[in-house]
């Protein structure tokens, strides 16, 4: 059914074809016409069924002379009686076809059913009409005078579209209240031309779909079809009998055989044109989709690249696979040992396979599956070809629990050595059967993967080696102050992320001192642990020799700033003198500690310093403090306060609400956060 938001080359030789025939069977030009309105009406339909047309109407001028009784009178009580000659053309509504029932008899038109186009001013005062005549590339005076040689002259040029885009609001479009926004209409699509009489000819349509220009552009060459459908009545029978007409004297027209010979000719043009059509639309559609393909498969590299969890990873193949050729199913599989056994990782179903989502067997990798591993080489089969390959094995007991395999296209994941790693494949096109294209499509993205799944693999182990490197470097446990508690807690501030710079430390320096130390590395590997070592010893062996912070920190800023080594970190550290409550701290661009006592949490007022290994910083500044009795100090990193999309003042606010929640001890507090 032809669309008018997508009408293309093809649907436009078709419709062509059909207005062409309209006439067959007709006794009258009405008859006619009212084939055309209704075939436009009823063809021209949303892609789920519904009419897009509100309502079609077919227009004629006639001679004043030519028209019955009522519709003579309604002309002259529409000019007013002045100007009116026998030859005075009127335009007609000569079919009509729309949702409401008195939409689809022109007898019972209010209103649209005459107009006379007397002089300039009465057209004028038509803003639709005028505005039709304009864009049909007339002047009014073409239809004001009736010469035969103008006749013939619009006759065989004048074929052009009346195109109303936007009819809400339009001065050109009446009854806005009443009909337009009453019945949705967003677009006004009009064609025609000149009958050999000189009289116009308009077919109007008013649709409740947007219409594009390009279809409004390929609706032009279809008033010939309709002037072709019409010709054989031009001079003879207008209106459907319902009486006597009167006489009506009008030039002679092509004909039969004349008639015949275009009707054939076009009928050669139409098929050949359609052929053409069909294979430059197909052309077109299949370099459109290659286009969006290859946009989607860009935007999937950037997100499959920006990743090192190997979950997200497949997640996101999958579901760009499916998406971007077009199919109802898409599995990756890693190869789990040198059997060729598969591990199902990630599986993407459309809703038409919904039943299936909690399939979780494992295939054994002795089938179809495996050829793919064996040769790394990618296989694509139709369902025929797919159940006739001596590899498949089918799913036997577990066939009812599968989604049936309709056609298959599988692309291995290759490493950069060669070594297969597991194979990506689909199932079931959304469109046909899988194509070249379609597999050159998924072997690009299945590339893309293997080079993330490597990746992937390569920071979990090196992951691996930093996280047990950073836990045997963190304290295995805090030492017993007197007069104090102590409680720390280390986990992962994001998934994935588990590893990096941070460390804290518990010192007693004296008999009754305590230096609380907390920092952060940047960076989230094995070069921020191997940092953080450093510090963290160098800061014990500081502390050891003069506790005082600005000296920890003045010293361990020498021992780590270079001018060829842009390694930083914040950090703050406290010494506390656990009989009096007094406290000294430095802070090194760190975020600042948060008090809690008495059910209030505040922030210490610290002052900040530059961060640990700035070259060329100068003294760090301490601030002295007092810890109240049986108040609670809390030192943290900023991964508990910071959020993706933000800002470091939530997060501080959010702590610090959580800060003044019940809790039964310090330890208690640090789970609750």
């Amino acid at each position: 059914m032809p669309d008018l938001r997508a009408f293309g080359l093809t649907d436009m030789v078709a419709v062509s074809a059909a207005l062409r025939r309209a006439g067959a069977g007709a006794q009258s030009m009405e008859e006619a016409a009212q084939a055309v309105v209704h075939h436009l009406y009823d063809g021209l339909r949303e892609p789920e069924g519904d009419r897009q047309c509100v309502l079609a109407r077919f227009y004629r001028t006639v001679p004043l002379e030519a028209l019955d009784d009522d519709l003579r009178r309604l002309a002259e009580e529409g000019s007013g009686g002045d100007g009116l000659t026998p030859a005075t053309r009127c335009l007609t509504l000569l079919a009509t076809a729309g949702d409401e029932p008195a939409w689809n008899d022109r007898r019972r038109s209010t209103g649209h059913r005459v107009t006379p186009l007397a002089s300039e001013e009465i057209i004028a005062s038509f803003p639709m009409v005028a505005q039709l005549i304009r864009q049909f590339g007339l002047a009014t005076s073409d239809l004001l005078e009736t010469r035969p040689d103008l006749a013939m002259t619009l006759d065989e040029k004048t074929y052009n579209v009346f195109y109303v885009p936007n009819a809400v609001g339009s001065p050109h479009i009446p009854a806005q209240g009443e009909f337009v926004l009453a019945y949705g209409v967003q677009s006004v699509l009009g064609f025609g031309g000149m009958l050999p009489t000189g009289d116009l000819f308009a077919i109007v349509l008013f649709s409740r779909a947007p219409v594009p220009i390009d279809t409004a552009e390929l609706f032009a060459p279809l008033a010939l079809s309709v002037k072709v459908a019409v010709l054989p009545f031009t001079g003879g029978r207008i209106f459907r009998p319902t009486g006597t007409p009167p006489p009506h004297a009008v030039a002679p027209v092509r004909s039969g055989g004349q008639t015949s010979a275009i009707e054939q000719l076009l009928e050669v043009h139409e098929r050949t044109a359609a052929e053409q059509a069909s294979r430059l639309e197909e052309a077109h559609r299949l370099e459109h989709r290659r286009s969006h393909q290859l946009q989607a498969l860009a935007a999937a590299s950037v997100v499959i690249g920006s990743t090192l969890s190997m979950d997200e990873i497949l997640s996101h193949v999958t579901e760009q696979a499916r998406s971007i050729v077009g199919a109802h199913m898409a599995v990756v599989s890693l190869t789990a040992d040198q059997g060729w056994a598969q591990s199902i990782n990630t599986v993407s179903l459309s809703d038409r396979y919904a039943e299936y989502r909690d399939y979780d067997a494992q295939p054994d990798g002795s089938g179809i599956y495996a050829l793919v591993c064996e040769t790394n080489r990618p296989v694509r089969l139709t369902q025929e070809e797919l159940l006739a390959h001596p590899r498949w094995r089918g799913f036997s007991a577990e066939a009812h629990r599968h989604p049936p395999l309709r056609g298959w296209l599988a692309v291995p994941l290759i490493a950069r050595n060669g070594d297969n790693l597991g194979l990506l494949q689909l199932s079931d096109a959304v469109e046909g059967a899988f194509t070249a294209a379609d597999e050159a499509i998924l072997v690009q993205l299945a590339h893309l993967a293997s080079v993330s799944v490597e990746n992937a693999r390569a920071y979990a182990r090196e992951h691996d080696v930093a996280a047990v490197l950073q836990e045997s470097l963190l304290p295995q446990e805090l030492p017993r102050i007197d007069g104090i508690e102590v409680a720390a807690r280390y986990l992962p501030g994001t998934a994935g992320v588990d590893v990096g710079g941070d460390w804290y430390d518990v010192l007693s320096v004296s008999a009754t001192e305590v230096a609380l130390v907390i920092g952060d590395v940047v960076g989230h590997d094995i070069q921020a642990a191997t940092t953080m070592a450093r510090l963290r010893h160098a800061m014990q062996a500081f502390a050891s020799e003069d506790p005082s912070p600005a000296s920890v920190f003045g010293r361990l800023n020498r021992f780590v700033a270079r001018p060829d080594d842009d390694t930083f970190a914040t950090a703050i550290y406290l010494l506390l003198d656990t009989a009096t409550g007094a406290m000294r701290a430095v802070n090194a661009g760190h975020p600042p500690p948060l008090l809690v006592e008495g059910g209030q949490a505040t922030y210490l007022p610290t002052v900040t310093s530059p961060p640990i290994g700035l070259a060329g910083c100068g003294p760090f500044a301490e601030t002295e403090l007092t810890l109240p009795a049986e108040a609670t100090l809390l030192l943290y990193t900023d991964g508990l306060v910071e959020r993706r999309g933000e800002g470091l003042d939530m997060g501080l606010e959010r702590l610090r609400r959580l800060g003044e929640a019940p809790w039964a001890n310090t330890a208690g507090l640090l789970d609750h956060l």
